[in-house]
Protein backbone atom coordinates (compact mmCIF):
# COMPACT_ATOMS: atom_id res chain seq x y z
CA UNK A 1 0.00 0.00 0.00
CA UNK A 2 1.40 3.45 -0.86
CA UNK A 3 2.32 5.87 1.92
CA UNK A 4 -0.77 7.63 3.27
CA UNK A 5 -0.88 11.24 4.41
CA UNK A 6 -1.83 11.85 8.06
CA UNK A 7 -5.37 12.83 6.97
CA UNK A 8 -5.74 9.66 4.87
CA UNK A 9 -4.41 7.52 7.73
CA UNK A 10 -6.87 9.12 10.16
CA UNK A 11 -9.73 8.43 7.73
CA UNK A 12 -8.55 4.81 7.29
CA UNK A 13 -8.36 4.29 11.07
CA UNK A 14 -11.83 5.76 11.58
CA UNK A 15 -13.32 3.47 8.93
CA UNK A 16 -11.48 0.47 10.39
CA UNK A 17 -12.67 1.25 13.92
CA UNK A 18 -16.31 1.56 12.77
CA UNK A 19 -16.05 -1.70 10.83
CA UNK A 20 -14.59 -3.56 13.81
CA UNK A 21 -17.26 -2.26 16.18
CA UNK A 22 -20.02 -3.26 13.74
CA UNK A 23 -18.45 -6.69 13.26
CA UNK A 24 -18.22 -7.26 17.01
CA UNK A 25 -21.87 -6.32 17.54
CA UNK A 26 -23.03 -8.74 14.85
CA UNK A 27 -20.60 -11.41 16.14
CA UNK A 28 -21.99 -11.16 19.68
CA UNK A 29 -25.54 -11.56 18.37
CA UNK A 30 -24.53 -14.62 16.33
CA UNK A 31 -22.66 -16.06 19.34
CA UNK A 32 -25.75 -15.65 21.53
CA UNK A 33 -27.94 -17.37 18.94
CA UNK A 34 -25.41 -20.19 18.54
CA UNK A 35 -25.20 -20.63 22.32
CA UNK A 36 -28.98 -20.88 22.51
CA UNK A 37 -29.17 -23.28 19.54
CA UNK A 38 -26.54 -25.56 21.09
CA UNK A 39 -28.57 -25.84 24.30
CA UNK A 40 -28.63 -29.64 24.31
CA UNK A 41 -24.81 -29.88 24.15
CA UNK A 42 -22.35 -29.88 27.04
CA UNK A 43 -21.25 -26.52 28.44
CA UNK A 44 -17.84 -26.70 26.76
CA UNK A 45 -19.25 -27.49 23.32
CA UNK A 46 -21.86 -24.75 23.69
CA UNK A 47 -19.26 -22.17 24.70
CA UNK A 48 -16.74 -23.16 22.02
CA UNK A 49 -19.40 -23.33 19.32
CA UNK A 50 -20.78 -19.92 20.26
CA UNK A 51 -17.32 -18.38 20.56
CA UNK A 52 -16.14 -19.86 17.25
CA UNK A 53 -19.19 -18.89 15.25
CA UNK A 54 -19.33 -15.41 16.80
CA UNK A 55 -15.63 -14.77 16.14
CA UNK A 56 -15.86 -16.02 12.56
CA UNK A 57 -18.89 -13.88 11.75
CA UNK A 58 -17.39 -10.84 13.53
CA UNK A 59 -14.18 -11.09 11.50
CA UNK A 60 -16.02 -11.63 8.21
CA UNK A 61 -18.42 -8.74 8.79
CA UNK A 62 -15.66 -6.36 9.91
CA UNK A 63 -13.62 -7.21 6.80
CA UNK A 64 -16.64 -6.84 4.49
CA UNK A 65 -17.67 -3.51 6.06
CA UNK A 66 -14.11 -2.16 5.89
CA UNK A 67 -13.69 -3.11 2.22
CA UNK A 68 -17.01 -1.46 1.38
CA UNK A 69 -16.15 1.69 3.34
CA UNK A 70 -12.67 1.84 1.82
CA UNK A 71 -14.18 1.60 -1.65
CA UNK A 72 -16.51 4.52 -0.85
CA UNK A 73 -13.58 6.56 0.47
CA UNK A 74 -11.62 6.24 -2.81
CA UNK A 75 -11.86 9.27 -5.09
CA UNK A 76 -13.46 8.51 -8.46
CA UNK A 77 -11.48 11.31 -10.10
CA UNK A 78 -7.90 10.88 -8.81
CA UNK A 79 -8.18 7.29 -7.51
CA UNK A 80 -6.46 7.98 -4.17
CA UNK A 81 -7.56 5.85 -1.22
CA UNK A 82 -9.11 7.20 1.99
CA UNK A 83 -9.39 10.76 0.70
CA UNK A 84 -13.17 11.15 0.33
CA UNK A 85 -15.17 12.21 3.35
CA UNK A 86 -18.49 13.93 3.99
CA UNK A 87 -17.96 17.66 4.31
CA UNK A 88 -21.55 18.92 4.47
CA UNK A 89 -25.10 17.72 5.08
CA UNK A 90 -28.22 19.80 4.73
CA UNK A 91 -31.83 18.82 5.43
CA UNK A 92 -34.79 20.78 4.08
CA UNK A 93 -38.25 20.11 5.51
CA UNK A 94 -40.64 19.46 2.61
CA UNK A 95 -43.82 18.17 4.28
CA UNK A 96 -45.21 17.73 7.76
CA UNK A 97 -48.32 15.63 8.44
CA UNK A 98 -50.11 14.52 11.58
CA UNK A 99 -50.43 10.73 11.71
CA UNK A 100 -52.41 8.34 13.87
CA UNK A 101 -52.28 4.60 14.39
CA UNK A 102 -54.92 2.60 16.29
CA UNK A 103 -54.27 -0.91 17.62
CA UNK A 104 -56.77 -3.01 19.49
CA UNK A 105 -55.17 -4.64 22.53
CA UNK A 106 -55.81 -8.15 23.85
CA UNK A 107 -57.88 -6.79 26.76
CA UNK A 108 -60.25 -4.95 24.38
CA UNK A 109 -58.73 -1.53 24.96
CA UNK A 110 -57.53 0.65 22.11
CA UNK A 111 -53.98 1.99 21.92
CA UNK A 112 -53.85 5.23 19.94
CA UNK A 113 -50.46 6.53 18.84
CA UNK A 114 -50.16 9.98 17.29
CA UNK A 115 -47.11 11.71 15.82
CA UNK A 116 -46.03 14.29 13.31
CA UNK A 117 -44.32 12.76 10.27
CA UNK A 118 -41.80 15.07 8.66
CA UNK A 119 -40.27 14.49 5.24
CA UNK A 120 -36.89 15.99 4.44
CA UNK A 121 -34.87 16.41 1.26
CA UNK A 122 -31.25 15.66 2.22
CA UNK A 123 -28.14 16.73 0.33
CA UNK A 124 -24.80 15.30 1.44
CA UNK A 125 -21.57 16.70 0.04
CA UNK A 126 -18.41 14.61 -0.21
CA UNK A 127 -15.00 16.12 -0.92
CA UNK A 128 -11.67 14.54 -1.88
CA UNK A 129 -8.87 15.92 0.28
CA UNK A 130 -6.29 15.15 -2.44
CA UNK A 131 -7.76 16.69 -5.60
CA UNK A 132 -10.73 18.68 -4.27
CA UNK A 133 -13.31 16.77 -6.32
CA UNK A 134 -16.80 17.40 -4.92
CA UNK A 135 -19.73 14.99 -5.30
CA UNK A 136 -23.23 15.17 -3.85
CA UNK A 137 -25.78 12.58 -2.85
CA UNK A 138 -29.46 13.54 -2.70
CA UNK A 139 -32.21 11.53 -1.04
CA UNK A 140 -35.42 11.85 0.98
CA UNK A 141 -35.91 10.73 4.56
CA UNK A 142 -38.76 10.81 7.07
CA UNK A 143 -38.72 11.39 10.82
CA UNK A 144 -41.30 10.94 13.54
CA UNK A 145 -41.69 13.86 15.90
CA UNK A 146 -43.72 14.34 19.11
CA UNK A 147 -44.89 10.71 19.31
CA UNK A 148 -47.51 10.08 22.02
CA UNK A 149 -49.52 6.98 22.95
CA UNK A 150 -52.74 6.72 24.92
CA UNK A 151 -54.89 3.73 25.82
CA UNK A 152 -58.68 3.95 25.82
CA UNK A 153 -60.61 1.37 27.79
CA UNK A 154 -63.58 -0.22 26.04
CA UNK A 155 -66.95 1.48 26.53
CA UNK A 156 -69.10 0.07 29.34
CA UNK A 157 -66.18 -1.55 31.20
CA UNK A 158 -64.90 -0.14 34.43
CA UNK A 159 -61.55 -0.95 35.94
CA UNK A 160 -58.50 0.40 37.64
CA UNK A 161 -56.13 2.70 35.83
Amino acid sequence: MPELSPEQEANRKSLLKSSIIGGIIIGVIVAAIAYWMLGSQTGTIRALGALGSGALVAAAMAWKNFRSSAKSARCAKCGKAFTVSRTDRSETLTTSQNREERKEQDDGSLKITTWTEEEYDVVETYTCSACGNVTTKEFTTTKRKDEKSTVKKPEGKKGNK
